[in-house]
């Protein structure tokens, strides 16, 4: 009977609206299929609903079950049997990432670290650091984005470069002041 279609028959559907088949009729259960089932009659059996004889019964019918309805047949009428149509969902081969988009990094933070990298120039690039860094600060706090880092090196950066510029006209005020030099030496 090569023919035959096998396991035509239909399981109750337990929330009672007919009929319902357990998986395709015509194909093949698969061990893994039968290990299942005879899991739920186990389960059953540790719960007390199943004798001792009706374990032994429906575990040897599960094994010897061909088709998806044979199967059914057998854990119908059990807890999670109701529920068992064939094989289990294929997982996907690897889980969906979706990257989450990246904030963009603040222009005035890289020019004002940028800006106080030149510091060693007169008094200019140290003075335009510290206003681009609390600048790019400011629009920080408004809006998330990239280059706190870096606003906050080229500020530091920025007022040490402002403070050795006041340093070096200061040391040199005073020595205008003071005629320029050490004085005379002091005579014999």
């Amino acid at each position: 009977m090569a023919g035959e279609m096998h396991g035509a028959e239909y399981g109750p559907d337990p929330r009672g609206r007919g009929q319902r088949p357990y998986g395709p009729p015509g194909m093949r259960t698969s061990a893994e299929d039968r290990d299942r089932a005879i899991d739920i009659v186990k389960a059953a059996f540790g719960e007390g609903r199943l004798t001792r004889e009706e374990l032994d019964t429906r575990t040897e019918q599960a094994m010897s079950a061909q088709y998806y309805p044979d199967l059914a047949r057998v854990i119908a009428d059990l807890p999670g049997g109701g529920a068992f149509s064939g094989p289990p969902p294929v997982p996907a081969p690897y889980p969906r990432y979706y990257p989450g988009t990246r904030s963009a990094t603040n222009g005035l933070a890289v020019a004002s670290l940028v800006s106080s990298l030149f510091g060693f120039f007169p008094f200019v690039p140290s003075a335009a650091a510290v206003v681009m860094g609390h600048v790019s600060l400011a629009q920080m706090r408004r809006d998330p984005q990239r280059g706190q880092g870096a606003a906050f090196a080229g500020l530091v950066l920025g007022y040490l470069g402002l403070a050795g510029w006041l340093l070096i006209f200061v040391i040199a005020a005073v020595v205008t002041a003071h005629g320029g030099g050490p004085g005379p030496a002091p005579g014999p």
